[in-house]
């Protein structure tokens, strides 16, 4: 009888240490996979940081509205999107890996937008109405810009005969 106890004793720390042993291999495989990505994001940090750097030393100037420089960003993002596009429908012309290649200068841009964030001018551009939206405002020419003249002068319903001052006087079509 102490012999089973023995027996289901020993099955018991068998099943224990193989337990154990099983956890310490997912944990040392789970650390090792860690590691592993943190090493990637490591290498794909140094990649945009040494980007940044290229970039910055070809190009030391950066638009100073926020519209501007997310241009800069846009122009990248659409050579990304060129790639990714031939990487999926033209694949003899670009493969996954070369998407990589795009990815760091759009991720760069994106670090030097952020840079300045405390350097943007935040107002609008200064805007101006297009002649023709005036024109299609007012039938009556009551609120022509400065340049433009238009034939009747008492009013009218119907398209605008405005054109440029200094032009022929022909109804502008």
């Amino acid at each position: 009888m102490s012999h089973n106890y023995e027996l289901a004793a020993l099955r018991s720390i068998l099943h224990d240490t193989g337990l154990h042993l099983v956890a310490s291999v997912r944990e040392r495989d789970a650390a090792r996979a860690e590691i592993e990505r943190l090493r990637w994001e490591l290498a794909t940090f140094v990649d945009i940081s040494d980007e940044v750097k290229r970039a910055t030393k070809k190009f030391p100037r950066w638009p100073t509205d926020p519209i501007h420089a997310a241009t800069v960003i846009a122009e990248e993002c659409g050579e990304l999107q060129k790639a990714v596009l031939e990487a999926v429908y033209e694949p003899y012309k670009n493969s996954r890996g070369n998407i990589f290649t795009e990815v760091v200068p759009t991720a760069a841009m994106c670090v030097r937008f952020m840079e300045s964030l405390d350097k943007y001018e935040w107002f609008p551009a200064l805007q101006h109405e297009q002649a023709r939206a005036a024109l299609e405002k007012s039938p009556t020419c009551t609120k022509l810009h400065d340049g433009w003249s238009c034939t009747k002068t008492d009013g009218h319903d119907g398209p605008c005969s405005a054109y440029p001052v200094g032009a022929s006087s022909t109804p502008a079509t």
